[in-house]
């Protein structure tokens, strides 16, 4: 009977332990769920932080209970063991020496268990801090603290080095500040850890596009193809990942488009098109081409197209809807809604979060100044944008 009873006691700890060697893996899955947002299309995981955070303590009070009861494990196997040598006589040396081996083995795995419990509960005490300094940078990005605003970031950058959703964040905000090389490190990191990952890759060539926009000096035209050329490379990386990504086809459409390149440009618009009908991004684009192009039946057709989808995603809440303002505003602009344009352009510019994006607006738009055929109040609209960029440059 007593020997039942031992064996029984055995198999049920066995089972324990092994159910927790179930669960303690899984348990970065939820750490990564608590900074998930940032594989989203906003740039940091603010909207979500309360929600976040309190998915990271859960976890945290869940790997604090497993930690109490693998310590009690410890404690009680030995006793355990002990206890058998003490029933030795009822189950012979042979039994014994089994059941001794079993016990060792169940209770190194245990203990590798708490190992692995502790390290998983330091990661997600990181990841609540590292929320922290996330949102504690959106708030001083949200005041113009811009430096304050990047050293909270970093902090959360050097909380979670490894992490490739964090520095997938990380690139972002450095990119849309205009920090070009910290993007791409950061982009890199992510994919070093993570090289499937296509929404790095396209960030990552967005970064580099970026980058050769903005490069100086007497080889700054060597230096703009070489930055175009790893845009190119990383852009087509990510479609390859994603077949039908939206984003990385209008991302090489507005690499081509500032390359000169107008019919492959358009090619890619038109793909992102295909493969989201409802991007006004996309629409907005084809249709700017097209009027550059003097193709007006098509662009005014896909202006209107722009204006009914840019519409109803202003409608929706999201945190980069200043770029569906700036679709409908250029859509009513070139259909002759001048005074609708007006007020959308207010809006988009009361919105964009800085320079970089309104950059990316003005470069559009001086496109368009090229055209045949100008876009009544395009100048004034144009003159807008740069005061208000000015302003923000002198603020710092």
């Amino acid at each position: 009977m007593q020997r039942r009873y031992l064996w029984w006691i055995t198999a049920l700890l066995f089972l324990v332990a092994s159910s927790f060697l179930a669960i303690i893996p899984g348990t970065h899955v939820l750490a990564q769920v608590a900074h998930g947002a940032a594989n989203l299309a906003s740039p940091t995981p603010t909207p979500d932080a309360n929600t976040t955070l309190q998915m990271a303590q859960q976890e945290e009070t869940n790997i604090q209970t497993i930690l109490n009861i693998i310590n009690i494990l410890v404690v009680v196997y030995p006793i355990l063991i002990t206890l058998a040598a003490v029933l030795f006589g009822f189950f012979g040396f042979r039994g014994f020496r089994a059941l001794e081996k079993q016990g060792q083995e169940l209770l190194e795995d245990i203990k590798k268990l708490q190992v692995e419990a502790v390290e998983k509960k330091a990661t997600i005490e990181h990841t609540q801090e590292a929320l922290v300094y996330l949102a504690l940078g959106d708030r001083l990005s949200n005041q113009n603290d811009t430096r304050k605003a990047l050293e909270a970031y970093k902090k959360a950058g050097s909380l979670l080095p490894n992490d490739p959703q964090i520095n997938y964040v990380l690139g972002r905000i450095y990119s849309g500040f205009g920090y070009y090389e910290e993007a791409i490190r950061s982009f890199e990191a992510a994919l070093a850890v993570e090289p499937h990952y296509p929404e790095a890759e396209m960030e990552l060539g967005l970064a580099y596009r970026r980058r050769g926009e903005y490069q100086k000096g007497s080889d700054a035209e060597a230096l703009r193809h070489q930055d175009y050329e790893k845009a190119i490379e990383h852009l087509r990386r990510a479609i390859e990942l994603r077949p039908n990504y939206d984003d990385a086809l209008s991302t090489l459409g507005g690499l081509y488009r500032r390359k000169g390149e107008y019919e492959k440009a358009l090619e890619y618009y038109e793909g992102a098109y295909r493969a989201d009908p409802s991007s006004s991004y996309a629409l907005g684009n084809v249709a700017s081409l097209s009027w550059y192009l003097g193709k007006l039946d098509k662009a005014r057709k896909y202006y209107m197209l722009t204006e009914l989808a840019s519409t109803d995603r202003t409608m929706t809440t999201h945190a980069e809807v200043y770029w569906d303002y700036y679709d409908l505003a250029l859509a009513q602009l070139a259909l002759e809604k001048t005074e609708d344009a007006k007020k959308s352009y207010s809006k988009a510019i009361g919105e964009t979060p800085g320079v970089v994006h309104f950059d990316s607006v003005l470069n559009v738009l001086h496109f368009l100044q090229k055209a045949k055929d100008p876009i009544l109040g395009l100048e004034e609209v144009i003159q807008m944008i740069e005061k208000e960029k000015s302003t923000r440059v002198s603020r710092g």
